[in-house]
């Protein structure tokens, strides 16, 4: 019996110290992955435009870099162009329907670039289809869009009602866009 043990561990020993080995070497980055690192330091470093010059440069079509322009953009205060790339990574062909195959932080960050460019009701309809998903951001811009509405007259306010977006100007409490 106790040949037999020894005979279990022999043969388990190798797989133990060859996914230990695994553990503690490091994974290779992507280009991308390395890409994204150096824009989010860039953008917390608050050098908005490099990183984004950087993310036009290299990767350009990840997914994630993408999401990293558009966050730029945002922190350039350029929503409206912010919205155009966000459009790209989140709605399907026919340019309508979000797509349910994305993460969710390209959903959050899409609807606070329409907030941010004056869309409000699109802002709406995109945190609509996140529901009551837990990322801060919906609860942020939930809040902010609340904070608009109690600055409508009573006339913006019944044209909201009706489905006119009234011509008043948005603002955000928080700083736009985000990587995860």
């Amino acid at each position: 019996m106790a040949g037999k043990q020894e005979k279990v561990q022999s043969m388990q020993s190798p797989s133990i110290a060859s996914s230990a080995s695994k553990e503690t070497s490091p994974v290779p980055q992507s280009p991308a992955a390395a890409t994204l690192k150096k824009i989010q330091a860039l953008v917390e470093q608050e050098r908005h435009q490099e990183a984004f010059d950087l993310s036009n440069r290299n990767s350009t079509a990840d997914p994630m870099i993408k999401n990293a322009r558009g966050v730029c953009l945002m922190r350039m205060r350029q929503s409206a162009q912010a919205v155009r790339v966000f459009r790209e990574l989140n709605l399907m062909g026919g340019g309508i329907t979000l797509r349910p195959d994305v993460p969710a932080i390209f959903k959050t960050n899409y609807a606070t670039a329409l907030f941010l460019s004056g869309n409000v009701a699109g802002c709406c309809d995109v945190l609509h289809e996140l529901r009551n998903h837990p990322h801060p951001r919906v609860a942020e811009l939930r809040e902010e869009i609340a904070k608009w509405k109690r600055g409508l007259s009573l006339l913006q306010r019944l044209g909201w009602g009706l489905g006119v977006q009234p011509d008043r100007p948005v603002t955000a409490d928080f700083v736009p866009g985000d990587f995860e």
